[in-house]
């Protein structure tokens, strides 16, 4: 829009757009989802042990599987991973829920193991030589796998633990509004153990969030819990979490559940191997900016859901430009850029990766039947990342 109005627009004329739609979000819109413990593959290495730029430094070491015989042993040793989809094996496992990631790594084994053993029913020539053409590409599969296999076994001990279990089941208590009591005993029990002060802070961020705040004595209580326990560093993160409006009182009503109904944020019995609902990505929770976005796609977008908008943090602002002549009728591509502002999750992110597949399965863009999302963004975050971005420079938050 500043672009038509500062230049000559005669030099606009011919010019078609790359990108026909664009949506902004703001994290307010949402300060529920990055309070949740990511259940995705990809989302559980950032929440677990962290993502920098899409390098993963693991604490552990990874054997990668040596892809010829001859050449010698060596100790094993400490090593980054790049995390991206030039990684074959890590494309088809990131945005799966962790509860399915053994059986498509099982199921890739198998079909590495199968193209090898091709080899010894070869006889033609040109069967050879396609063979030899394919090895190199076999062999950095079958090294991926080795090291996805041992990133996989170190989550599993970790998410197998049943107090990360009993972890996840008080996330869920806390956004399906059940059990406020134990939820907030299970709080306190942390701090007694002085457990991350992340992982307190999460809890209580998320209960705000949920309820629209919470009650002052028991803000209060949590406020000098959390200062005798660790010291006065964390008081200042926690006026810097009450100026952000992430900790707050509950005053007036709270809108949380009105949005839950209205954009079915619950989904229940969700198929987590065989997911149709992009809430597979935190076990049966759909994030609040997925579903708008989804929304965004059907007939009427947003209009259609304006009672569930004014029920979210901030204005909706509207700007409409002309339709581009290169996706009219059988056109081309529709490109929608998503721009999220304040952050986005790896969680998130795989969601709107698998809601575009579903769009593009179904033909939802009648003009063209095809959609391409490009999701921009300041950072990518987790409920623990997002904290430390407001804790003041006097200690480091675990």
């Amino acid at each position: 829009k500043r672009m038509k109005q500062e230049m000559d627009p005669e030099s606009l004329k011919g010019l078609t757009p790359q990108i026909q739609q664009l949506y902004v979000m703001d994290r307010d819109v949402d300060l529920v989802t990055p309070f949740i413990t990511q259940l995705t593959y990809e989302g559980l290495i950032d929440e677990l042990w962290g993502i920098n730029t899409g390098i993963f430094d693991p604490p552990f070491i990874i054997k990668k599987e040596d892809s010829s015989a001859k050449k010698p042993a060596t100790a094993p040793k400490k090593q980054k991973i790049g995390l991206n989809s030039n990684d074959t094996v890590f494309a088809e496992i990131r945005d799966q829920n962790f509860s399915s990631v053994g059986a498509k790594l099982n199921a890739k084994a198998l079909f590495i193991e199968g193209a090898y053993e091709e080899r010894h029913g070869l006889k033609e020539i040109t069967e050879i030589r396609d063979f030899m053409r394919r090895l190199p590409e076999l062999q950095t599969e079958k090294e991926n796998l080795a090291v996805h296999i041992e990133i996989a076994q170190q989550i599993k001990k970790r998410t197998s633990d049943s107090a990360f279990r009993h972890h996840i089941g008080i996330e869920q208590n806390i956004y399906y509004g059940e059990d406020e009591k134990g939820c907030m005993e299970y709080i306190e029990e942390l701090i007694d153990r002085q457990e991350p002060l992340s992982k307190v802070l999460r809890l209580m961020a998320l209960f705000c969030a949920v309820q629209g705040g919470m009650k002052d004595k028991q803000l209060q209580f949590f406020r000098r819990e959390i200062m005798q326990t660790y010291g006065f560093e964390a008081m200042l993160l926690l006026d810097n979490l009450e100026r952000a409006g992430i900790l707050r009182r509950q005053e007036g009503k709270n809108s949380f559940p009105s949005v839950k109904k209205g954009l079915r944020l619950m989904v229940q019995d969700i198929d987590e191997t065989n997911p149709s609902d992009v809430a597979y990505v935190y076990s049966g929770y759909a994030p609040i900016t997925v579903r708008l976005v989804e929304a965004a796609m059907r007939p009427g977008g947003w209009r259609a859901i304006d009672t569930i908008l004014q029920a979210l943090p901030g204005p909706l602002t509207e700007h409409l430009l002309p339709e581009s002549p290169a996706v009219g009728a059988g056109g081309g591509t529709r490109v929608i850029m998503l721009l999220f502002l304040g952050g986005v999750t790896y969680a998130e992110i795989s969601a709107i990766r698998f809601l575009n597949e579903q769009l593009r399965a179904a033909g939802v863009d009648s003009r063209t039947g095809r959609l391409h999302f490009i999701i921009c963004t300041t950072h990518i975050i987790n409920g623990s990342t997002l904290l430390e971005s407001l804790y003041e420079k006097v200690g480091a938050i675990q």
